[in-house]
């Protein structure tokens, strides 16, 4: 891409993902698009001219077996030109993205050396490091034996077993499930685990809706509530700054984003929003449990 005019202070182009349409679809080496399925994704063109973002959005139909060109960076700075791969890096057999099981890994011991099974996780992007973290101590697995879906959206299900495991499994035989809608599933024991110790609620009627993406305010609220119950403790290093649309955040999770904001742990986006009802990628959630583990010394 191109930025005009030609002696603009500011020529680099942040690319970043709005819309994926199902199609599993990263950013890699900082300016290749790649999808596991067919369709259009929405990418984000943004240009920073001192204290204004100038974006635009353009649609990429991603064809069956093809990758798909794209400007740079899902988390860093990126920009150039669109590109093309030389060789295709959609696998034979697609992921099923319908489906997240979250548990179709089997566990990594801890303090190995990660032999990266992820094909949509390459060394060059931002959240490598972060899906090597979680992946090793056997937090966050795979949506299949060889896909992380880094772009998937986390689901509160998916949430909640991430730090039942972090808190060791424990045995729940003895806990009543407070929620119809989290029987039979790999994150039913991680539901009553949660339910039972004021990690998480349900959203009312008996229900948990453990399929329903976690929201960014509600994910801050998950979080601080484990840290409480886990007796996990992380030092103050960020002065809170309001947001823009602090207005936006609920009552009841206002805490839990002052808190781990000032802990490193949570940050806002473009434009110093928080964007408390927005959805959390499977890779800022790896990202976000990283920061907050190392901050706590766990």
């Amino acid at each position: 891409g191109t930025v005009s005019p030609a002696d603009a202070t500011n020529q680099t182009i942040v690319w970043s993902i709005k819309d994926t349409d199902g199609t599993n679809a990263t950013i890699t080496d900082g300016n290749t698009l790649s999808a596991i399925t067919a369709g259009d994704v929405v990418v984000t063109a943004t240009i920073v001219n001192g204290a204004t973002d100038y974006t635009q959005d353009f649609t990429v139909t991603v064809s069956p077996a093809a990758s798909s060109p794209s400007g740079g960076g899902g988390g860093g700075d990126g920009g150039g030109d669109y590109s093309q791969p030389a060789e295709p890096e959609t696998p034979a057999e697609a992921a099923d993205t319908d489906t997240i099981d979250d548990e179709s890994v089997p566990l990594a011991e801890p303090g190995a050396i990660w032999d990266n099974p992820f094909i949509d996780v390459k060394e060059g992007d931002w959240f490598y490091a972060d899906v090597e973290y979680t992946h090793l101590r056997g937090l966050i697995m795979g949506t299949s034996g060889n896909t992380f879906s880094p772009v998937t959206s986390t689901t509160r299900g998916m949430i909640v077993t991430i730090l039942y495991r972090h808190a060791g499994s424990p045995n729940v035989s003895a806990l009543a499930n407070p929620f119809s809608d989290a029987a039979g599933k790999y994150y039913t024991d991680a539901v009553k685990w949660g339910a039972a110790n004021n990690i998480v609620v349900g959203v009312g009627g008996g229900r948990f809706e453990p399929e329903a993406p976690v929201t960014r305010q509600d994910l801050a609220v998950i979080v601080a509530n484990y840290a409480k119950s886990a007796g996990l403790q992380f030092p103050v290093t960020l002065q809170y700054q309001t947001f823009t649309d602090e207005s936006d955040i609920a009552e009841y999770a206002k805490n839990a984003v002052q808190t781990l904001y000032g802990g490193g742990i949570v940050s806002g986006k473009l434009n110093n929003i928080f964007d408390p009802l927005g959805e959390s990628t499977r890779a800022e959630v790896a990202s976000m449990l990283h920061r907050f583990l190392e901050a706590a010394g766990k």
